[in-house]
């Protein structure tokens, strides 16, 4: 895994693919892209999965000031999303490259914070607002990983009626949706 986070870095990727082809190592590579979309867009040309955290791909990390989102503002948030992600999952979509959503219960976007507080359901539901553009889009080469460092928060990942109805269950929902997913701790920076 291969950390990127500046716009420089995943240029390395084409030296470092490029070496380990010369050496005769067909390893796959993966890029863990955080606060930077456009980091994105240049590792998805050199790696075979690429992870981007929906917390801070489009938006920043919650700042956590009590910001509050008509339903408008909040579509009007998500349409944003949608058109900066599209063209993203099209291009990992033509390249045959694998998507890891990753979302971490310490980096949601102000938007969910808003909505959903930092809850689990806040973590479930910034997973599938990017999960619902790539069903729209006929893009299925997800992997889903949800992290928390409170393990309490991780075992309420099961049925109940708080959760929207799609975030129902954690392992239910993205299951039955087709999708791998994995849970875990995240420890404490």
């Amino acid at each position: 895994m291969f950390p990127c986070r500046e716009s420089g870095k995943p240029k390395t990727l084409k030296n470092i693919r490029a070496e380990l082809d010369r050496r005769g190592y067909s390893n796959p590579l993966c890029a863990d892209v955080q606060f930077n979309p456009a980091a994105a867009d240049i590792a998805i040309k050199y790696v075979k999965k690429v992870r981007i955290n929906p917390g801070n791909f489009y938006d920043k990390r919650a700042k956590f000031e009590k910001l509050t989102y008509t339903d408008e503002e909040y579509r009007d948030e998500l349409k944003k999303i949608e058109d900066r992600f599209i063209p993203f999952i099209r291009e990992c979509k033509a390249r045959g490259t694998a998507l890891r959503i990753g979302a971490n219960q310490g980096s949601l976007s102000d938007r969910i914070m808003s909505r959903y507080g930092d809850t689990p359901a806040g973590i479930v539901e910034s997973v599938m607002e990017f999960l619902r553009i790539c069903k729209k889009e006929e893009y299925h080469n997800i992997v889903i990983s949800i992290k928390s460092s409170n393990t309490r928060i991780m075992v309420l990942y099961r049925p109940s009626d708080e959760l929207p109805h799609e975030a129902r269950g954690y392992e239910l929902s993205f299951s039955h949706w087709g999708y791998r997913s994995r849970r875990g701790r995240r420890r404490p920076d």
